[in-house]
């Protein structure tokens, strides 16, 4: 975890939500027989990431009081309703960037927290909380270096925590919030209606 990561914590009803969908996704993954994308190192590999990924869109979706589709399988369909941001689970110190990630997308890595940074244990299942940590975020086209390139099958590219390139998860509302703003310009240029303004410190489009 990234010194300067955000933390999210996730109620027992969001953790079992968004598990939930993470299961409806591997299990239609497997009776629709579709290709993986990544070939399991061991057995059941598969099923964790598709239940961890779904759990990081929901918290980044909190982080940003933004509205989770819960959706299963929808392809090229950003993960978080209305931003062009698309999660990464991973407990690695890099964020993937696939080849067909558009360039302005942002990609937010997540990951797992240390166990000092776990919530404290609870008395039923009920009060139980989940967390995890939003490790920061890279635009698709900054990613795309060739020395962050991985040839093996399928093509990626892994940017590093470390790189300048990588911006604090801190600075993603902003970030955000910046690229509604111009997304906005553009609409009333073209006199299409506006996306919600954002006028708070916390993005917020009306959901509480």
């Amino acid at each position: 975890m990234r010194p300067d990561a955000v933390m999210v914590t996730l109620t027992f009803g969001e953790f079992w939500a968004s598990a939930q969908v993470g299961f409806l996704r591997d299990a239609e993954a497997v009776l629709m027989q579709r290709v993986e994308r990544f070939a399991e190192k061991k057995t059941g590999e598969l099923w964790g990431a598709h239940i961890q990924s779904a759990i990081a869109e929901l918290a980044v979706a909190k982080h940003l009081r933004r509205h989770w589709g819960f959706g299963v399988n929808e392809f090229h369909v950003p993960d978080i309703t209305g931003l062009p941001v698309e999660v990464r689970w991973t407990d690695r110190a890099d964020i993937k960037v696939r080849p067909d990630d558009k360039p302005h997308m942002f990609v937010v890595g997540v990951g797992p927290v240390p166990a000092e940074h776990k919530p404290p244990k609870p008395t039923s299942l009920q009060l139980g909380q989940y967390r995890v940590a939003i490790n920061g975020w890279i635009r698709a086209g900054d990613g795309k270096r060739p020395e962050w390139e991985c040839k093996d099958e399928p093509p990626c590219y892994f940017a590093p925590h470390s790189s300048v390139l990588v911006c604090k998860a801190t600075d993603l509302k902003k970030a955000l919030r910046a690229w509604v703003e111009a997304e906005n310009a553009d609409k009333t240029a073209a006199a299409v209606p506006p996306l919600p303004s954002l006028t708070s410190d916390d993005i917020d489009f009306g959901l509480k």
